[in-house]
């Protein structure tokens, strides 16, 4: 949940193995939503939560322990 954090794509799929064409498609519909922002670096775009995305998982984090409250 760092705010400054930037992560690159091959970061990304490389979490998720065998479904990295599924991240690629969610990664490109939640920067269209404006929850990630794109940042281009020297050598590969890296990604970041924007605002409205930080708020978004706090909202999710919240209802997840109601549940399991």
């Amino acid at each position: 949940m760092a705010k400054a954090a930037h992560l690159s794509e091959h970061v990304l799929v490389h979490r998720f193995p065998n479904l990295g064409h599924r991240v690629r498609k969610a990664l490109s519909k939640l920067i269209s939503k404006g929850y990630v922002a794109r940042h281009p670096t020297r050598n590969e775009m890296t990604y970041q939560l924007t605002d409205i995305g930080i708020e978004e998982c706090r909202k999710m984090k919240e209802s997840a322990l109601k549940l399991t409250v």
